[in-house]
């Protein structure tokens, strides 16, 4: 793979920045769901029972 010193730079350059990228990314926490909190109602009711 690495036949010249300069793609064994390539290739160490391209590491430093995927690390770098993996490094400093941050995971924003998840949207909120729109679903209700109450539990699902049967098919033809609006109220609980």
């Amino acid at each position: 793979i690495a036949q010249t010193p300069l793609v064994a730079a390539s290739y160490l350059i391209m590491g430093g920045v995927l690390f770098a990228c993996a490094k400093f990314a941050t995971v924003s926490a998840p949207a909120p769901e729109h679903a209700h909190d109450e539990e699902e109602l049967p098919e033809g009711t609006t109220e609980p029972a």
